[in-house]
């Protein structure tokens, strides 16, 4: 995953590929006029919007059953879309028949309330509302009628590290309240969630069976991807195909756009480009180490090593819930996963924020990859026209033209 290869770089373009494809132009010839920037009103920037920030994080979760017992399980909450919404994936475990949850929540200025959707693979769902109040946030579901009681939802006892939450019922339209579930959390700690291996694996296991399987993805030996590429600057669009194979550091990268054609080859310890004037030159000791750190954390090279139980590589359970890959000490990637298991957010080797990606719902021999993959900031979009599968790599198509 470092999905970001530099493409076009200084001094001609630099295209910086994740998930195989990120384009970024630094050659001042293409470089649009500098402006003052405009920034409008951030969405979302109120403090109102932060009232829930408490309970993001990864939490270690436990309570006590009917039976006595103490059930356990884990919750991850992490903020989306700019800050714009708090996302909740709970497990329950065991003690709950294998519920897993998800919901959403947002808040609402114009009535000053919370919302908050759940739904869990057990066919529940509940729509809520409410307010933080009195150092506490209470969320209600009504009945769907008056004679279902009420129910409703509260955080309390909230410290940095810790909370209680209650699932209650009132008989007596929301007069006096009774506790249904009482969970307490506890906030888990950057070195016990990255030391984690069994959580991490099961993590694994998750992603693997939401793309299309481990079989599928240990099967992979290379890619072919043929995208199109949008930026906010000029040009704002270029295609890029991108061959590159997973068992050998090797890898093709050709470039179009009007009147524009470049290629980059790395096989091994041979490397060239072909510059916007069609010319034979080989690859700066720069732009090659930034290359090189791309193809290390791939995103679908990563899931293929993964996929095949890869020895040299190491999962950990990393802050904000994250799947983090490391090989030899060092972190090569990190996977952010939704509810159904889904990567919608990942990075590679100096990636920084990452990347954004829409459905995995594209298929090809097996596996599923996504249709789109953006930057964090929107400046940048990759919309995939096809994916290609173990393709039959001639040496030649990595070989230097005299």
């Amino acid at each position: 995953m470092t999905h970001c290869i530099s493409f076009l770089r200084s001094p001609l373009w630099l295209l910086s590929l994740t998930l195989g494809f990120v384009l970024r132009l630094t050659n001042p010839a293409f470089a649009s006029t500098p402006t003052a920037p405009v920034s409008p009103p951030k969405p979302c920037g109120a403090p109102e919007h932060r009232q829930l920030d408490f309970w993001l994080g990864h939490w270690d979760v436990r309570w006590t059953t009917r039976s006595g017992a103490i059930g356990t399980g884990t919750n991850v909450i992490t903020p989306e879309h700019g800050g714009c919404v708090v996302q909740e994936a709970f497990n329950g475990g065991p003690s709950t028949g294998g519920l897993i949850g998800h919901s959403v929540s947002v808040y609402q200025p114009a009535s000053g309330q919370w919302r908050q959707t759940w739904v869990d693979n057990q066919g529940g769902y509940f729509a809520l509302v409410g307010t933080r109040e009195a150092g506490r946030l209470v969320l209600v579901a009504r009945g769907d009628s008056d004679a279902k009681p009420e129910q409703r939802m509260v955080f309390d006892d909230i410290t940095p590290k810790s909370l209680t939450w209650r699932w209650q019922r009132s008989a007596d339209a929301g007069k006096t309240w009774a506790d249904q579930w009482v969970i307490f959390y506890t906030r888990r700690s950057e070195a016990s969630a990255s030391t984690d291996p069994t959580a991490a694996s099961a993590m694994a296991d998750k992603l693997l069976g939401a793309v299309g399987g481990r079989a599928a993805w240990a099967a992979a030996r290379n890619t072919v991807n043929d995208s199109q590429q949008f930026r906010a600057e000029a040009p704002v669009e270029a295609r890029a195909v991108i061959s590159l194979d997973f068992m050998q550091p090797r890898w093709r990268i050709d470039t179009t756009a009007p009147g524009l054609t470049l290629t980059r080859v790395v096989d091994g310890v041979r490397n060239w480009r072909r510059t916007r004037e069609g010319q034979i030159a080989p690859i700066t000791p720069t732009t090659l180490r930034e290359d090189q750190q791309w193809y290390v954390g791939h995103v679908y090279r990563t899931i293929s090593r993964m996929a095949r139980n890869d020895p040299a590589l190491e999962l950990r359970l990393g802050s904000e819930g994250r799947l983090e890959v490391f090989e030899a000490a060092k972190r090569i990637a990190w996977f952010k996963l939704n509810a159904a298991g889904e990567p919608y957010a990942f990075a590679g080797v100096g990636e920084g924020p990452g990347l954004v990606s829409g459905p995995w719902t594209a298929q090809e021999q097996g596996i599923r990859h996504p249709i789109w993959v953006a930057s964090a900031d929107g400046t940048w979009r990759s919309s995939l026209n096809r994916l290609q599968v173990n393709a039959a790599f001639a040496d030649e198509l990595f070989r230097q033209p005299n």
